[in-house]
């Protein structure tokens, strides 16, 4: 077991503080302000029979998707296939629907077992974000008979623990027991099932129709009560029978307002275009201040002259306009080389990343939290900015210098270690509309020549993008097995003394993600889940250790790693970072 001293656990702190941990905003403003969901956090909505408690996880769910690009895959036993994907398209008023939502038919399986083995063929095969299971109890047709409190409670906890390693939201509709008054307050002692929803959950709300057309929902328990949402308070929404959205009122209006109100307010407010909220408001002050504020490092002719705002670098272009048009002629009429060597003669600049001079390591002074996606070889252009236009987390798109390409910005979160993980989600993002974004993009250091567009697309209440996608390779090497055969003591007392060297001298024998797969299927055909703990050891003696995203790779490996290794392969891996390590 590694020992942290104190400054290493500041550090650490201090690395977590960078981000904001106050959960997901769903973009519902009023339900943001009452409980927000986030990854690895397993959810409840609960309510009487009737009372819409799916139509608002499927209003969530589309909400989700627009702010967040989140795909959810659903395990309903209520509806039917065609008819739920019907309810979808309504929500979402047309066919994307079909980008972000899989329905998981319950008839499938035999078992709990084979459930979760659905889910994980959906998670590796579709990476979707959300998982819903609608209702809770129609589960029992998979637990063979064990109907007890205490078979629930195991079931629930399997969940909250697959939603943890899974770095997923998963909300679990359950209904409440039969009630003698209609009226009653869904509590979490009444949940259908167990005693365990209560501790089991992270959050858990309550849905309520208390007149036609007029919902409330209540924040019955946060986890983390005051920084993602405040347990207790509630949230009113009038309800839209037409396209089974919600819109948020006040509690003033839930009491006052009738059915009749809401909808001829729905109405007028669609007829002037005003979807402004104060949510909206914010982002714009966030991202007017982001462009503003953000700095960006300037070349000329290559070399390094100044950092300026990115907004100026946007429309820095415009001084240039008549070498660009140039640039667009020669482009146009397929002189690729006359055109890269004109384009090599504007201004560029580098945007994911500030410089001191030359766009190295060792010169980068900042990183800017923000991933530039290019574009090219587009045939129609404006048809394609049209679709850009669709995703919620673009902050700006435009032409780029030749005129048939687009590049867009997109601002993320996490730190710059996170940086890929974004890049691979947002390039699937961009795949789901027809788009292919450039490999190259994954460079932090790239520069961008400047350029410019009569009518760049700037969306002020863009998103910050947050999805992230961990890929595991495939291994690139394999070590051959020798025939000679050690008994089970000799290759644990080897093993021993390894990692006790590893730890005490803080060998790397990981260098990467392919590394520690690598490890990973060695210490499982060794070893099985034994070999566990040893991988962890390995894996802490490299920056950015994260034992969750450890796991998760051992339970691949576990799951699908077929090849044989023996001590050799172990102990080749030793050498090398002992040969490191002295050299």
């Amino acid at each position: 077991m590694k020992f942290e001293r104190d400054l290493e656990i500041l550090e650490q702190l201090q690395e977590f503080n960078k981000e904001k941990h106050f959960g997901l905003n769903s973009g519902i403003c009023n339900l943001d302000k009452i409980v927000r969901f986030d990854k690895k956090r397993f959810n409840i909505v609960t309510s009487n029979e009737n009372q819409g408690k799916t139509t608002f996880i499927n209003y969530y769910c589309y909400m989700m998707a627009k702010s967040h690009g989140f795909k959810t895959l659903y395990l309903s036993f209520e509806n039917d296939k065609m008819l739920f994907y019907s309810k979808l398209q309504r929500v979402y008023q047309g066919n994307d629907f079909v980008q972000y939502s899989r329905y998981l038919e319950f008839n499938e399986f035999r078992n709990i077992d084979d459930m979760f083995i659905a889910f994980d063929f959906y998670l590796e095969n579709w990476h979707y974000d959300i998982l819903v299971i609608d209702p809770f109890e129609s589960l029992q047709i998979y637990m063979q008979g064990n109907y007890k409190s205490e078979d629930y409670a195991s079931v629930l906890e399997r969940i909250r623990q697959y939603t943890k390693a899974k770095d997923i939201i998963t909300i679990l509709s359950a209904h409440q027991k039969k009630l003698s008054n209609v009226n009653d307050e869904p509590t979490i002692a009444n949940i259908f099932g167990s005693v365990s929803f209560g501790n089991k959950a992270d959050n858990i709300i309550s849905v309520k129709q208390i007149k036609e057309g007029v919902t409330q929902v209540k924040a019955l328990k946060v986890r983390h009560n005051l920084l993602e949402g405040v347990k207790g308070r509630s949230a009113y929404f009038s309800f839209n029978p037409s396209n089974e959205r919600f819109a948020p009122i006040t509690e003033a209006q839930a009491n006052d307002y009738t059915f009749e109100d809401f909808v001829l307010q729905a109405q007028e407010k669609q007829a002037i275009g005003n979807h402004t909220t104060k949510d909206d408001k914010t982002l714009e002050n966030e991202n007017k201040a982001y462009l503003n504020e953000t700095k960006v490092s300037l070349y000329d002719n290559f070399k390094y002259t100044k950092d300026v705002s990115l907004s100026d670098a946007l429309i820095l272009g415009l001084s240039h306009k008549k070498q660009i048009d140039n640039c667009r002629f020669l482009k146009s009429q397929g002189r690729e080389n006359e055109y890269r060597e004109e384009k090599r003669k504007l201004p560029s600049f580098t945007i994911q990343c500030t410089f001191s001079g030359d766009r190295n390591k060792d010169n980068m002074t900042s990183y800017n939290n923000v991933i530039v996606v290019d574009i090219d070889h587009i045939q129609d252009v404006e048809k394609a900015k049209e679709s850009i236009k669709k995703l919620p987390f673009v902050l700006y798109c435009a032409k780029s210098v030749g005129g048939c390409g687009l590049f867009a910005l997109v601002r993320v979160g996490g730190t710059i270690q996170d940086f890929k993980a974004y890049w691979m989600a947002l390039k699937e993002d961009f795949a789901n509309i027809g788009l292919q974004i450039d490999e190259n993009c994954k460079d932090l250091s790239r520069l961008r020549f400047v350029s410019y567009d009569t009518e760049p697309y700037i969306n002020y209440q863009a998103q910050v993008y947050k999805k992230k996608k961990i890929t595991i390779p495939s291994n690139h090497y394999q070590v051959p097995q020798t025939n000679k055969n050690l008994s089970n003591d000799s290759v644990m007392a080897d093993l021993k003394n390894i990692m006790e060297d590893v730890q005490q001298n803080h060998l790397q024998l990981s260098k990467n993600h392919s590394d520690t797969l690598y490890l990973a299927n060695v210490l499982s055909s060794l070893m099985g889940e034994e070999g566990r703990k040893y991988l962890h050891i390995i894996r802490a003696q490299r920056e950015n250790y994260d034992p969750i995203k450890t796991d998760c790779l051992y339970d691949y490996s576990m799951a699908h790693n077929t090849t044989k290794y023996s001590m050799a392969a172990l102990r080749h891996k030793y050498n090398q970072a002992k040969e490191t390590a002295f050299n």
